[in-house]
């Protein structure tokens, strides 16, 4: 269930760091890219197959080399 949730996770900031130019193309261009150092989640309300929802992106604090930011994703 775990894969799921990361899944849904990694859309969301797939399609944010595309409207940034940071996404894929970006990286093979720039020769630079963003990885996850450390995540955390809870399960609050299950979102099953199919289940439509939210993803909101809240930038927390950054730096010339970081961005923390938290990821949450709601039932619709």
């Amino acid at each position: 269930m775990l894969a799921f949730y990361i899944h849904l996770f990694d859309q969301g900031w797939d399609v944010l760091l595309d409207k940034f130019q940071m996404g894929g193309d970006s990286a093979k261009v720039e020769k630079r890219s963003t990885f996850a150092v450390e995540s955390h989640t809870k399960y609050i309300k299950e979102v099953k197959n199919g289940d439509e929802v939210y993803i909101n992106l809240l930038f927390l604090n950054r730096d010339t080399k970081r961005r923390v930011y938290q990821l949450e994703i709601f039932s619709k």
